[in-house]
């Protein structure tokens, strides 16, 4: 089965070239990209649209004291701003670090459709997570994990949260159309890896949320 992946790798640290920067609009309630011009001034990316998604984990992974939550930032005080604990279920795999990367990621592109359908000259998404992971899985494994049936190259065996991650997959490269995309205008959405560091506002919304579950 032939796949058609929209999803771009996004990496201005191996072109200096792209911008690397994100400013907050308070009247837009959303984070650009901004490049600066010769002059001093700020030159934002039009229609350029940034955000941050995390997970995390606390207590040992696969026991029942484990909580896991997620946090998606788009911006200082924004509307957009979602955070939560991962819904608990019977499979113990559902509170790990990885469940919670993923469901950030899910989150995100809610919040990314939700924006879009409030301002229609979004026509450029920038996703930044600090899970390589999560890039990896969207931009180079997705394509084949769907050929082989979720089913990893190296040993065979079945890719964790599959049916998750094949729904995040879709719903990604739906964006490109919803951006103008059957119009010879979208672009495919980009998975931006940042450093741990440059996510912390992102982790500070799970921080919090786990915080208040007493964990």
């Amino acid at each position: 089965m032939d796949v058609l992946n929209l999803i771009q790798r996004y990496d201005p640290t191996q072109d200096p070239s792209l911008p690397s920067k994100a400013l907050y609009d308070p009247n837009s309630q959303i984070l650009q990209l901004y490049a600066n011009k010769e002059n001093g001034s700020l030159n934002f990316i039009e229609g350029s649209l940034v955000i941050y998604v995390d997970g995390g984990c606390r207590g040992d992974e696969f026991s029942s004291n484990a909580r896991a939550a997620y946090g998606v930032f788009a911006g200082p005080g924004s509307r957009y701003n979602r955070a939560d604990l991962v819904a608990k279920k019977k499979n113990k795999l559902e509170q790990t670090s990885t469940r919670a990367e993923i469901e950030a990621l899910s989150r995100g592109v809610d919040v990314v459709r939700q924006i879009m359908l409030r301002k229609a000259y979004v026509k450029d998404v920038y996703i930044a997570t600090d899970s390589e992971y999560l890039v990896k899985a969207m931009t180079e494994w997705m394509p084949k994990w769907l050929k082989s049936g979720g089913r990893r190259a190296d040993d065979g065996g079945e890719v964790a949260h599959f049916s998750l991650l094949v729904d995040i997959f879709l719903r990604l490269n739906a964006i490109y159309y919803a951006a103008g995309g059957e119009k010879g205008q979208g672009k495919p959405v980009k998975l931006w890896h940042v450093p741990r560091e440059q996510n912390v506002e992102a982790n500070r919304l799970v921080d919090q949320i786990l915080d208040e579950c007493g964990h």
